[in-house]
């Protein structure tokens, strides 16, 4: 038995595992990471899209609204010429 066997209760051929495993972990954790990170990205986009949707949803209903006063006005134009 080596004398790193005995002091230290590894061998040297157990090392290598041992390292992949922690670089294993590593990336692990560097992979956990950034998928937290996407979806937090994701639930910003989302609030995102649905705040985009609104607006969207409110624009349209304002046009739709200034298209009918635009009739309205131009009857009363008409009205206000046939009185005078």
């Amino acid at each position: 038995m080596s004398q790193t066997t005995q002091i230290f209760g590894v061998s040297q051929s157990s090392q290598p595992c041992h390292m992949q495993a922690q670089l294993s972990q590593a990336t692990y954790d560097e992979t956990h990471i950034k998928l937290d990170n996407a979806e937090q990205q994701i639930e910003d986009l989302k609030l995102q899209l649905d705040a985009a949707l609104g607006a969207e949803d409110l624009l349209v209903r304002l046009t739709e609204r200034n298209y009918v006063l635009s009739e309205v006005t131009i009857k009363s134009w008409h009205k206000v010429e046939q009185l005078k």
